[in-house]
């Protein structure tokens, strides 16, 4: 799921290929059955919270945010 031009958009995953996004765009995976994945990314990561766009799939879980400090 991921928010371009103000519109949420899915993008179905699918066995054996890659899915890209383009850093900036709000991102987020949802999850409906186990499953492996790996995500890399090209140069410096650099996490932005993106608000509330992806509430509803985030309520009952726990992300970054949560681990926040002064120090950052």
């Amino acid at each position: 799921m991921l928010v371009e031009d103000g519109a949420e958009k899915t993008i179905p995953l699918k066995v054996g290929e890659v899915t890209s996004v383009e850093a900036g765009i709000p991102h987020i995976m949802v999850v409906h059955e186990d499953i492996t994945t790996f995500e890399w990314w090209d140069g410096d990561f650099i996490a932005e919270l993106a608000g509330n766009e992806f509430k509803k799939y985030t309520a009952t879980t726990i992300g970054p945010e949560d681990f926040l400090t002064e120090e950052v």
